[in-house]
């Protein structure tokens, strides 16, 4: 009986990281199928917009690559102390300009 519990747990637990590692499966696919049309209107959009509008490219794209660095990438010990300040500056009026 504590064996058929055990097997049932088990069954439960396992079932249900399945159920997310195939969700999130899932969910790269659809992305990896869209991608490519995405980056082309994207960069459609780009091409065709006026010099104000350009910025808020520079920076959607700015937001997408900070992404793709660990936060700790910033605090290198090869940078001094005003390019860190400078750096952690831009960062935040990166947000605040992303936040309508």
């Amino acid at each position: 009986m504590l064996a058929q519990l055990r097997g049932h747990w088990n069954g439960m637990v396992f079932g249900w990281l399945r159920s997310e590692q195939r969700e999130r499966r899932r969910k790269t696919a659809l992305d990896r199928k869209h991608l490519e049309a995405r980056s082309r209107r994207f960069l459609k959009n780009f091409l065709n917009a006026d010099e104000t509008r350009k910025p808020q490219f520079y920076r959607a794209v700015e937001a997408a690559t900070e992404q793709c660095y660990p936060a700790d990438a910033l605090l290198s010990p090869e940078l001094n102390d005003a390019q860190i300040a400078e750096a952690k500056v831009r960062k935040v009026q990166a947000r605040k300009s992303l936040v309508p």
